[in-house]
């Protein structure tokens, strides 16, 4: 059996996780408002030899922005993969290519233009900072384009992700200038 999802979130207590060869994860979820007691050692491979875990791209936690600057606790983690800490690893879901999704223009200015053949209907538009912080979200009509005021985000990246009612999901990286 593979293991593809780990979800920690509603164990409290619990204070150390040790796994091996999870080479198939592609999510982990650690955010269960207890971190500080967490200790985190996953590996994979054999004995001496160096691997990654190349599936994990995500891992939810508490506090991002302590995971992302190796503060306690989670100085005491390892984890062998290439992934970012995150408070909703929801961003990476899917891609706006594989949707027909895209931005009109990124880097983006004061509007950031959408367009989609795929996205009708009631849509929910979520912005996230690059810590995975959720700062707005907005219910707009989505008919094969649409508008969204960013005028008053600072410059830097940021995540977009979008649901509608008809159940699409997905998530784009944008620059703010």
């Amino acid at each position: 059996m593979m293991i593809t999802s780990l979800d920690l979130s509603n164990n409290v207590n619990l204070e150390v996780l040790y796994a091996e060869n999870l080479i198939f994860l592609e999510t982990l979820n650690l955010k269960n408002e207890n971190n500080a007691i967490l200790t985190v050692e996953l590996s994979c491979g054999y004995e001496g030899e160096p691997c990654e875990l190349t599936e994990l791209t995500c891992v939810t936690v508490d506090n991002a922005a302590a995971a992302t600057s190796n503060r306690p606790p989670y100085s005491n983690w390892y984890i062998a993969a290439d992934f970012i800490y995150s408070e909703d690893c929801s961003l990476g879901v899917s891609s706006f290519e594989d949707q027909g999704f895209y931005i009109q223009q990124n880097p983006v200015g004061e509007k950031l233009g959408l367009v989609s053949k795929t996205f009708s209907g009631k849509t929910t538009f979520k912005i996230f900072n690059s810590e995975g912080r959720l700062l707005s979200i907005q219910d707009l009509l989505f008919e094969e384009q649409v508008s969204l005021d960013v005028s008053n985000l600072s410059n830097g990246m940021y995540f977009l992700n979008l649901s509608d009612e008809n159940g699409n999901v997905a998530v784009k990286k944008f620059i703010k200038e």
